[in-house]
């Protein structure tokens, strides 16, 4: 036998800790202004918070089931949280989830899918094809009908907003942050989408992605141009939003069937790889640097009861074995200042996952 010096992620001392409640959302995490470890998630009608090195927890009672979104400063700290139910009551909570002055706000529509945070306000799929924007003063905008609602959300990055209504003439449509569609959108799709866009910011320029179900991966400019090299067909099915990764300058895709491919700015795939552990429609990536080299590490999780961990190029991470599904999240639990991987597994529970220093990752 030979000492191999690689040792294996592990529970954090005190986990899994049980939930008390269920998962209607993956958890996310983070550090609240008061320097408090948190995780929040939705659970029923409710919003659930809690803090995992202390135990306590708090909770908001929603008027029907919904959506919760943190919104992180530049510093990664967790400023505040927009919650929105699906009948389309719009809160906004710091991080005890007490709401601010002049919220709830009623709209009285009916919420498609989730919505995304902004700083200064909260856009909202809403199922008359139209978009709701709340702004921290609670004043409300609508974006024109966009010719069906999506299911899948938005996107959101550099001031824009990218949504895809799902419709059997699929069109990906680009709004400015208040609502206003730009010159030259829509822009067709070949085919039906299942998947969020992508907006990536490069520089002072901004790319706008889109992937349908089919495999067809388009990226455009803000003024609606299709890139060179693309659009591009990929083999499978694809229900997974695109992620960029900065550290290779690459699309990152993942089918349900399982196939990773890792896709350039010019539409050439870099990289293909076939992942077991990778199975349903539900595809949730986070990508951070957890083993601290420098380099970008991928986590997915699926309808399974376990994330697959790849490096930036595809490669498996060694020794790696994490109970969850759905999408994870980073946090530093225990205040050594590394980064725990925070997932919720299939009965309930929380998992924080510590990686050991270790130059073989």
């Amino acid at each position: 036998a030979m000492r191999s010096g690689t040792r294996e992620v592990a529970d954090l001392p005190g986990f899994p800790l049980l939930a008390e409640s269920r998962f209607d959302s993956s958890p996310y995490s983070g550090i609240t202004p008061e320097g408090d470890p948190m995780l929040y998630w939705v659970s029923g009608s409710s919003v659930q918070g809690m803090n995992p090195a202390s135990g306590t927890r708090v909770a908001l009672e929603m008027d029907d089931s919904g959506y919760v979104v943190p919104v992180y400063d530049k510093h990664g700290i967790i400023s505040a949280l927009w919650a929105v139910s699906a009948r389309g009551t719009v809160y906004y909570l710091d991080s005890q989830l007490d709401p601010y002055e002049g919220f709830p706000v009623f709209s009285g529509q009916t919420v498609s899918g989730p919505p995304t945070g902004f700083s200064d306000r909260v856009a909202i799929p809403l199922r008359d094809g139209r978009i709701l924007i709340v702004q921290l003063d609670g004043n409300r905008m609508f974006s024109g009908h966009l010719g069906g609602y999506s299911r899948s959300g938005l996107a959101a990055g550099a001031g824009y907003i990218a949504i895809i209504p799902r419709s059997f003439d699929s069109s990906m449509y680009l709004l400015r942050a208040d609502g206003s569609l730009l010159t030259g959108w829509p822009q067709p799709l070949s085919g039906i989408a299942a998947a969020a866009p992508l907006i990536v910011p490069d520089g002072e320029d901004s790319l706008v992605c889109a992937l349908t179900e089919g495999g067809i991966f388009s990226v455009y400019s803000p003024e609606g141009e299709v890139q060179e090299g693309f659009p591009v067909s990929l083999p499978g099915v694809f229900t997974a939003s695109p992620v960029w990764l900065s550290d290779v300058s690459a699309y990152l895709l993942v089918s349900v069937q399982g196939d990773v491919f890792l896709i350039d700015h010019h539409g050439l795939i870099r990289r293909r790889v076939h992942v077991d552990g990778i199975r349903g429609r539900e595809i949730r990536v986070f990508v951070a640097d957890l083993t601290r080299d420098g380099r970008q590490d991928i986590f997915i999780g699926s309808e399974s009861n376990r994330i697959v961990g790849l490096k930036s190029d595809l490669s498996l991470l060694p020794s790696f074995s994490a109970a969850g599904r759905g999408r994870s999240s980073s946090l530093d639990v225990d205040g050594d200042g590394q980064l725990e991987l925070i997932t919720a597994g299939l009965d309930n529970k929380i998992h924080a996952y510590s990686f050991p220093e270790d130059d073989r990752w």
